[in-house]
């Protein structure tokens, strides 16, 4: 109930144009092992993994709402995996930019989906997604957060099973 209060509440300040970002300089690296610790508590039958092929991750952004998007594609990851295996949070370099994907071994997209995912109130309609619960805003006010750091997010159906979540976001804010 309470992510629900805050996705509708986030959605507005998307809507309104007021989604404020309070950047700080702090270590990506040490972001991402917290989520990844946190995430893996809640997660039994997953095993994440993280992967920092970067050397230097300082970076100049919202703390808070860089854990917020990716919390929400973690959770995401393990809800639509449910048998388990393998989640990769991967760090590297990306054209000047930090590009940070989230992989996992789960039911997937349908390549028709793909380019509606981040749409605000859209779910993926199909057996697999229907016994998951949502309303479609996390990944629509994770998009707003990413675009305001200046990054940008996509997802692509992996070969074979499940999804890669890959975002980017500039070292200091682009705005």
């Amino acid at each position: 109930l309470e992510r629900l209060v805050n996705d509708l509440l986030d959605l507005s300040r998307v809507q309104w144009g007021r989604l404020n970002l309070t950047f700080t300089s702090f270590y990506l690296v040490d972001v991402l092992a917290d989520c990844v610790r946190s995430a893996q508590a809640s997660a039994e039958q997953h095993t994440i993994y993280l992967d920092i092929q970067a050397l230097d991750t300082k970076i100049v952004a919202d703390q808070a709402r860089i854990i917020q998007v990716i919390g929400n594609i973690l959770d995401n990851a393990v809800k639509y995996s449910p048998h388990g295996g393998h989640i990769t949070v991967r760090l590297e370099e990306f054209e000047g930019d930090y590009r940070i994907s989230i992989i996992d071994q789960g039911i997937g997209i349908s390549p028709e989906y793909l380019d509606h995912i981040f749409e605000r109130f859209y779910r993926v309609r199909n057996k697999a997604s229907r016994q998951y619960a949502g309303i479609g805003l996390g990944l629509y006010v994770t998009k707003a957060i990413v675009e305001g750091h200046g990054g940008r997010i996509w997802v692509s159906k992996n070969h074979g099973i499940g999804s890669t979540f890959s975002l980017t976001l500039p070292h200091t804010p682009r705005r």
